[in-house]
């Protein structure tokens, strides 16, 4: 359709330089009319690209109480805030926003297989799916993370909502399902969210936001290395999903 405009218009261009001995001999009304409809189609083709290049990547972050953003790469943005969990413990929640070309089903579909979750999760050694249902499931990862940190595991339990054009995977850490792996730090009082908000055009705006219970490691040390792996993980994961056919 974008081109279809763009054709019209350097048609319409091109008669009016063509011919322009020939109306610069009739009437100003014929010129007049001419000049307007090529404006006509300026006006369509800006209010077309506009519309359609802006529109996708609109966030709804800001609208979002607390949040401030504090890192941006690969068109990823990431936002936090402090809050209070569901433990009663003040903790800082992260946030990464980002658009990819996909459909929620798939986004969904990513999230719950194994195979494709080991490539996505930078730093992960291992990422396994258990009690796979349609609402529901559990992930098991292992993060290789670097000095000065212990590598860390979770457990963490899915639970599927959709509200319109919105799918909601709330997550919560989970201690009874899988003992602690020797040599692991298990991460507790995790709690978050996967928002993937369908925008049209085979376009969607994927949210994930997570708040785990702090650590001792200073944040001078840790906040580098989450921000770079949380983004390289996003990165990552919208690199599969618009490999991934619709």
């Amino acid at each position: 359709m974008l081109e279809a405009f763009f054709c019209a218009l350097l048609k319409e261009i091109n008669f009016l330089f063509t011919n322009s001995n020939y109306f610069c001999a009739r009437s100003s009304l014929w010129y007049y009319y001419h000049f307007v409809k090529m404006l006509k189609f300026v006006s369509a083709v800006i209010l077309f690209t506009s519309s359609w290049s802006i529109s996708p990547v609109k966030t709804d972050v800001a609208k979002e109480a607390g949040f401030r953003q504090v890192y941006a790469r690969e068109n990823i943005t990431l936002h936090e805030r402090p809050i209070v969990n569901r433990y009663g413990v003040d903790v800082r929640e992260v946030k990464a926003v980002f658009t990819a070309r996909s459909s929620s089903a798939v986004v969904v579909e990513m999230l719950r297989n194994a195979d494709k979750g080991i490539q996505w999760n930078i730093g992960a050694g291992a990422y396994d799916v258990l009690n796979n249902e349609k609402h529901t499931w559990v992930t098991y990862i292992e993060y290789d993370l670097p000095w000065p940190l212990n590598d860390h595991d979770a457990v963490l339990r899915h639970s599927l909502v959709e509200k319109g054009n919105i799918i909601e995977v709330a997550i919560e850490s989970v201690d009874d399902v899988l003992p602690l792996k020797k040599g692991a730090e298990r991460m507790e009082q995790v709690q978050g969210k996967w928002t993937i908000r369908s925008l049209g055009f085979d376009v969607v705006e994927i949210s994930y936001q997570v708040s785990t219970k702090p650590s001792a490691v200073p944040r001078l040390i840790t906040d580098p290395i989450v921000h770079y792996q949380m983004t390289k993980s996003m990165s990552a994961l919208r690199e599969l999903l618009e490999q991934t056919t619709i």
